[in-house]
């Protein structure tokens, strides 16, 4: 009997696969003219330009198409209103220090006529204010006003410690790679948060930077129980200046490379080596190979 979710999903990655490798040939020829024009890199060879100009379209798409192969599993997984699109964190009383926790989640098949320009159903943030009212969440979601399928659900939590509501105040808008919720009937119990890379071994330069992003997002739920956040690789090992940086700054292991990342998110109904051979079907029915050769 044929895996339902595992086959969803390999549908789900035919289509990101195959919008890609469109995307990719439609950008070909106006990345190939603008590198006419740079005066500083020399080279003559032209099927040597090509690849350049295709390396850093193809890296570049397929870390956009994997962030959204990562939430669509993570949803199978937990759920849609435990991995929302946009989590709302109100502030408004700040005398008393309570704050309104309202989650929101927008279906992937949401109707064409209730979308607006620009609907992204796989992108997530943190939004921190005052009174965030439904019309403006449904604004920054580009879904329309008439669309009654967003999901919410809204948490109360009272007498937040003045640090913590301090570090919550000076947030505004932030994007999340990945925000997982642990959500009961009455309460959310826990938040899990990811930084996610394609492969770990960045600049020494960003170290700080990214294990920062990290902290905050921690920061951030921390009027929770529980709040984890993570620096994830979708493959490869975190690199040693990332690694140092975040155990100086949260003291506890912070890092989930490759493997031990996707077992977090994905269901329980595949395994890993049976969703990358998916992938790999996927790869190979969308002709990406096949058409940057042809370019």
């Amino acid at each position: 009997m044929a895996n339902e979710q595992l086959e969803l999903l390999y549908k789900f990655m035919c289509t990101e696969l195959a919008s890609m490798k469109d995307s990719i040939k439609s950008n070909y020829v106006i990345n190939i003219e603008n590198r006419k024009n740079n005066d500083f890199l020399l080279i003559s060879d032209e099927t040597m330009k090509k690849y350049m100009a295709l390396g850093r379209s193809v890296d570049s798409q397929l870390g956009n198409r994997m962030q959204r192969i990562i939430f669509y599993v993570a949803r199978m997984r937990y759920g849609i209103l435990n991995v929302p699109n946009i989590v709302s964190i109100d502030i408004s009383n700040e005398v008393e220090r309570n704050i309104k926790v309202t989650v929101y989640s927008v279906p992937f098949d949401l109707n064409k006529d209730e979308q607006r320009v620009g609907f992204n159903p796989y992108s997530q943030s943190v939004i921190v204010s005052k009174n965030l009212s439904i019309d403006r969440v449904k604004e920054l979601l580009n879904v329309k006003k008439k669309t009654d399928k967003l999901l919410c659900q809204t948490f109360e939590f009272g007498s937040v410690s003045e640090p913590v509501f301090n570090k919550i105040r000076n947030g505004r808008k932030i994007p999340v790679d990945l925000l997982i919720l642990d959500i009961g009937e009455n309460t959310i119990s826990r938040a899990t948060a990811f930084e996610i890379k394609m492969g770990g071994n960045l600049d020494t330069k960003n170290a700080k930077s990214n294990a920062q992003e990290v902290k905050d997002l921690s920061s951030l739920f921390s009027f929770l129980g529980d709040s984890q956040s993570y620096f994830a690789t979708c493959y490869g090992e975190c690199s040693a200046a990332v690694k140092k940086e975040l155990d100086t700054i949260l003291n506890r292991n912070s890092v989930l490379n490759g493997l031990e990342f996707w077992k977090k998110i994905l269901p329980n109904s595949f395994t890993y080596d049976e969703f990358i051979e998916k992938y790999k079907d996927a790869f190979i029915k969308s002709s990406l190979e096949k058409e940057l050769k042809s370019l």
